[in-house]
């Protein structure tokens, strides 16, 4: 392969909001701004990694953005990944207009992120260069497993006993000069410091939240030209060690989430520049880097018991007693097996536990592999035998049934063997 052959762009754009625009659902203004990051990579096939500041995504948005990533760069829509940074202080895109407001919620949505879609990817490929690229990972003990008993329960908080993964794993782009062009980093944390956090007087802000304030340090550290791209990992059960909000069971059981309001911001950049170092020390540590890339994406899907979801989120409580109700009807789940060289990429929407996540790359044998949720579109969470025996909040939550995750995994193994 010559050495001009493997070329790589990013671009990175903000989304850009007025004060005229809010209020936004219960948004009143902006604390710091969204963004969509793009890497395009073009060697023996041209792919596309799309990062959006947003919590999640359905199937028809994904494919309203990927219609419009291929009429951009003609690439093929089965080769591209449209994630998001799951940063629950941004706006959500109604699915559908069932009210008023949300019709003009969903059209300023996407004219602001087909605009910023559009500014990050024209940035890249004006930036395709020759491009060198490596592996290597590293440490970062900011994730902590959420699931924990209670007296009404096991509920959400923080659990020092229960597993967490707490390696980032990073691809490095880099150009001839060295210059970073960018850097996808894989981490096993739900981003939402300041989920269900306001201001004292009530207000909600708009925030890229911790990835956000990682992505940008990273960019800051190697170059206003650099992109940094966060891809989620197994993080269904995992959030970060702190957060500006917390669960309490009062004396007369009752439930009920405190908040530390505006002083969260702090501990959004701490964490921030925490996982950002982290993400460093991995690059820094790359050993070796090709100056070609094979690229190969396999895509497979599996079949997943559905069962029945009896209360909403905000409703969903602690209890000892639930019971899980099958439909008897199975849900579609989509796996993509993405190898850039000897790295593969395990990417699906659903959100998968940590724990969960070590058995897929174990089945790869391989410290390198990334386990990718949330991408092109979002299921929820996939549960684990033990979440059901526990009634967690996971298994509570979702969709996708008790046996998923064994089927789940029968499929990697399957996909592996073929």
């Amino acid at each position: 392969m010559l050495k001009d052959s493997f070329l790589a762009g990013a671009g990175k754009a903000k989304i850009v909001f007025s004060q005229d625009d809010f209020p936004i659902k219960q948004f009143t203004g902006i604390h710091d701004n969204l963004y969509i990051r793009v890497l395009l990579i073009d060697s023996n096939q041209r792919f596309a990694f799309v990062s959006i500041d947003l919590t999640s995504l359905t199937r028809d948005r994904i494919d309203f953005y990927k219609s419009l990533i291929h009429q951009l760069t003609s690439i093929d829509e089965g080769n591209i990944w449209v994630s998001v940074t799951h940063t629950f202080s941004a706006p959500h895109i109604p699915l559908e207009s069932q009210k008023d407001d949300e019709e003009k919620i969903i059209s300023m949505m996407l004219f602001k992120t087909s605009a910023a879609l559009r500014e990050a990817i024209n940035q890249a490929l004006l930036s395709m260069e020759p491009a060198d690229i490596g592996f290597s990972y590293s440490s970062c003990p900011l994730n902590i497993n959420r699931n924990i008993p209670t007296r009404l329960g096991w509920w959400l908080g923080r659990n020092d006993d229960g597993y967490s993964n707490h390696d980032v794993r990073t691809v490095t782009l880099k150009q001839e000069n060295n210059e970073i062009i960018s850097i996808l980093y894989n981490f096993d944390v739900q981003a939402s410091v300041m989920d269900n956090v306001s201001t004292k007087s009530g207000e909600l802000l708009i925030s890229s939240d911790l990835v956000g304030k990682a992505s940008s340090d990273i960019e800051n550290t190697f170059g206003k030209n650099s992109v940094a791209i966060f891809l989620p990992g197994s993080a269904g059960d995992q959030a970060p060690i702190f957060k500006g909000s917390n669960w309490k069971i009062t004396k007369n059981n009752r439930l009920v989430c405190s908040s530390i309001h505006e002083e969260a911001y702090s501990l959004v950049d701490q964490l921030g520049v925490k996982l950002s170092q982290s993400v460093q020390r991995a690059v820094f540590k790359t050993e070796k880097f090709a100056d070609n890339c094979e690229i190969k994406i396999n895509h497979y899907s599996v079949y997943l018991p559905e069962q029945r979801v009896k209360y909403s989120t905000k409703a969903l409580r602690p209890s000892k007693k639930y019971q899980f109700e099958k439909t008897g009807n199975s849900l579609f789940v989509p796996i993509d097996i993405l190898y850039l060289n000897n790295l593969a990429m395990i990417g699906t929407t659903p959100e998968l536990n940590s724990s969960f996540g070590q058995k897929l790359r174990e089945k790869f044998n391989n410290q390198n592999t990334f386990v990718c949720t949330l991408v092109n579109g979002a299921m929820k969470y996939l549960p684990e035998d033990v979440d059901f025996i526990r009634r967690t909040y996971t298994a509570m939550n979702t969709r996708l049934g008790q046996g998923s995750d064994r089927l789940f995994l029968d499929q990697i193994v399957k996909a592996l063997q073929s």
